[in-house]
């Protein structure tokens, strides 16, 4: 997991919602954190081909909420059609099928553990807390990476080695007929952004990809009629690996999580200063 270490690298971490959301509209792509570790592992001529006054392409938008899919071909993204399709190969997990290379990555940053919600058996007491519903459009959160966030090591008081900052979060969904995860986009869905948990809704790892993908009505789905669901290709964790994910703590060591780990400890390494007493061993 090369891509773990460049966060840590920066110092802090940088934007995960980003400068892209130019048009006010969290909905229609914003800059992922992808963009700004660049120069951080070794593909700093990638970086400055990179025009930020501008949004990144994408070539499938495949929003399982609101059924919008296809390339965004607007000249305000295909600006930066060519970068945004020249993904290093260190932002993909060898696991994972690639029907297509360069444009998807296998990863994303912690963004945290999601707000309370009545009948939560775990409740978040404590520490930052999320300003949104969704990091991508949360201003604070409790974890890594936000909108606009900029995390320094030292604000990481639960300690790096009990805290998330890199999980596994495949470009291709099982059941699911779209990549996901773009290289340098993300929106509403919160791609590249992991989460444990919104309220009782838990994100466990490799959580049953019906239930993510798709609701009742999804017109992208592909079998009719579709499952009830909530429709949603970011903010949980997953990998083609048999049992697990593997992860990235922001003290640089990799762990192998079971997909079978219980929800209370899963949760506490997403807070970066919840005060929760949280230890995964290897």
């Amino acid at each position: 997991m090369a891509v773990g270490f460049a966060p840590t690298n920066t110092g802090a971490t940088s934007s995960s919602g980003g400068t892209g959301e130019l048009n006010g509209q969290f909905f229609d792509g914003m800059w992922s954190w992808s963009a700004y570790i660049l120069p951080y592992m070794e593909a700093s001529n990638l970086y400055s081909q990179i025009n930020f006054n501008r949004r990144p392409y994408v070539a499938d938008r495949a929003d399982a909420w609101f059924y919008n899919v296809g390339p965004d071909v607007t000249a305000f993204a295909l600006v930066n059609q060519v970068v945004s399709q020249s993904m290093p190969s260190s932002f993909a997990c060898p696991s994972t099928p690639q029907p297509v290379t360069g444009q998807y990555k296998d990863y994303a940053l912690n963004a945290g553990q999601g707000q309370n919600a009545a009948g939560d058996p775990v409740p978040y007491n404590g520490g930052s807390v999320f300003s949104s519903c969704c990091p991508e459009r949360a201003l604070t959160a409790n974890g890594i990476a936000h909108k606009h966030s900029y995390i320094k090591l030292a604000q990481i008081i639960d300690g790096t080695s009990n805290t998330f900052m890199v999980l596994e979060q495949a470009s291709i969904i099982p059941r699911f007929n779209r990549p996901v995860n773009p290289f340098m986009w993300t929106n509403h869905q919160s791609q590249g952004l992991a989460m444990s948990n919104q309220g009782t809704q838990l994100y466990p790892p490799n959580m049953d990809p019906v239930l993510q993908v798709s609701r009742s009505g999804s017109r992208i789905y592909p079998t009719q009629p579709a499952p009830a669901g909530f429709g949603l290709t970011g903010r949980a964790s997953r990998s083609y690996h048999t049992g697990g994910i593997n992860t990235a703590n922001a003290d640089c060591s990799v762990r192998f999580i079971s997909q079978t780990i219980a929800m209370a400890p899963w949760r506490y390494q997403f807070t970066r200063d919840g005060g929760e007493v949280s230890q995964i061993d290897n």
